[in-house]
């Protein structure tokens, strides 16, 4: 009786579909930019049959498409499960660093911070090292703490010169150590400077930062205020918000 009724059941889930969820479909829609059905696929492998390789690579796309639809705190519920679970798995370690993640790009700097920290804690002999020492340089320069973020961003460059982040650690380091709140971008320098006479007219005194990018083209971005603490940048961005201007705080 026991087995007729392992059947049945296993009938009733081919039937509906339920065992139809792929990790390879995850990664399709993932890559494709369709990230909620990259959700409801993953959650289909996490909570039915599956292999352990597949479940670990389902909560870590689960996380990963939630990050990318702003759902920062599911997508830390799901990488926390995987290190839970799979402590030991390959994906792991870098679900540990996208907890981290999670909290940057809620702009909570101190739990991003504390969670980079504890991951050179956890795995001294990762890696993955060298994107946490970037992390944790990005983390403190948002948190106004230059002397710190130069320190770590020093350690990248000495320990993994050839690293993607050590060579974008020199254009952090060298940044001038004030907080300054950008209303927008363009390429084309007119219209930048038509956004700098309407903020002039509203009563803030804005400037025009020219960068080039990696193929030679200029951006002109278009900030406010140098501004020796996050603090007054915060109010700074909320009153440029009272006028409806859209705002991001750098670093």
């Amino acid at each position: 009786m026991p087995k007729i009724i392992i059947v049945i059941l296993f009938l009733q889930l081919f039937l509906t579909g339920v065992i139809f969820a792929d990790i390879e479909d995850v990664h399709s829609f993932y890559l494709e930019r369709e990230y909620n059905k990259a959700i409801e696929e993953a959650v289909g492998i996490v909570n039915n049959f599956s292999t352990r390789k597949d479940a670990q690579e389902a909560y870590f796309y689960l996380g990963l498409s939630r990050m990318k639809t702003g759902s920062y705190k599911d997508a830390r519920d799901d990488f926390r499960a995987l290190v839970d679970r799979f402590p030991g798995g390959q994906f792991a370690q870098r679900a540990f660093l996208s907890i981290g993640d999670c909290f940057f790009m809620e702009d909570n700097y101190t739990k991003a911070g504390e969670v980079y920290k504890s991951f050179l804690e956890n795995y001294p002999k990762s890696d993955l090292l060298h994107i946490a020492y970037f992390r944790l340089g990005q983390t403190n320069l948002k948190l106004g703490n230059w002397q710190i973020a130069k320190n770590y961003l020093n350690q990248l460059k000495e320990r993994y010169p050839n690293s993607l982040e050590a060579r974008q650690a020199d254009e952090l380091i060298t940044r001038e150590e004030f907080f300054t709140v950008q209303v927008a971008a363009f390429i084309n320098q007119n219209s930048a400077q038509e956004l700098i006479n309407k903020l002039k007219s509203d009563g803030f005194d804005p400037f025009i930062a020219k960068v080039n990018t990696e193929d030679g083209k200029a951006v002109y971005r278009v900030r406010v205020g140098k501004l020796t603490n996050r603090y007054d940048a915060e109010a700074l961005q909320a009153a440029l918000a009272l006028k409806d201007y859209p705002t991001r705080i750098y670093p």
